[in-house]
């Protein structure tokens, strides 16, 4: 796909999309946790009751299986999307950041579609792995270690998921700029860690994180 763009020294441009990095791209980034979680009993469990929770119970959080493949997805997605723009010849001006604005939207949809469910009126979806991969997808390792850490130590500490995307997010400026100065990831990596903190805010809903109990088992009456 060829997307013409005019500079204003009027020399022609192409943003071209890589197709092959592209469609896995989406596919990693929008399937929705919910839809994995389709047919099982879930809790939903805000940071407090999670550490109620016994860690050698056959559903604890770490036996999960999304909750180690949510991160390694979407660092592979946000990744994959990173390296799926090329613009030849490369543009002047703000026109250059095209590829990191595309990115961003279709990151920050992606966050969204993993944050809703249709469990719980009143609850959304703790992104917490997902936008950790985020993170490492868009970010250089050092600075992705060090932004992930905090997070983690503010949700112990505040015990609270709105406390591990608000931490994340200042920490991703503050580090991003200590070790990168002034950098147009850095800013996008902020705005995606804030982002389901700010959607719970403004739809008035909880952050919750979804504890599998196995399949639901359905039985059928049969009459006599």
């Amino acid at each position: 796909m060829h997307v013409l763009l005019w500079t204003e020294v009027t020399v022609h441009s192409i943003m071209e999309i890589n197709w092959l990095l592209f469609l896995p791209a989406l596919l990693l980034v929008f399937y929705p946790l919910d839809n994995w979680l389709h047919g099982h009993h879930v809790r939903l469990r805000d940071y407090e009751r999670l550490r109620e929770d016994r860690l050698d119970a056959p559903d604890a959080w770490w036996r999960q299986p999304w909750f180690w493949v949510d991160p390694l997805r979407a660092f592979a997605g946000s990744w994959l999307l990173r390296n799926a723009w090329v613009i030849e010849p490369p543009l002047p001006g703000l026109w250059r950041h095209l590829p990191l604005l595309a990115t961003v939207v279709v990151l920050a949809l992606a966050v969204g579609v993993q944050m809703h469910t249709r469990r719980d009126d009143g609850v959304l979806f703790a992104p917490v792995g997902y936008t950790a991969g985020i993170v490492f997808g868009l970010m250089p390792p050092e600075v992705a270690i060090l932004v992930v850490v905090l997070a983690g130590a503010c949700l112990m500490a505040f015990r609270g998921w709105g406390a591990f995307f608000f931490c994340g997010s200042a920490a991703a400026g503050i580090f991003g700029y200590l070790i990168l100065k002034v950098d147009v990831w850095m800013a996008a990596t902020v705005l995606l860690l804030i982002e389901p903190l700010l959607l719970s805010l403004l739809v008035r809903r909880q952050l919750r994180l979804p504890i599998s109990r196995g399949e639901l088992v359905v039985r059928k009456l049969g009459t006599s």
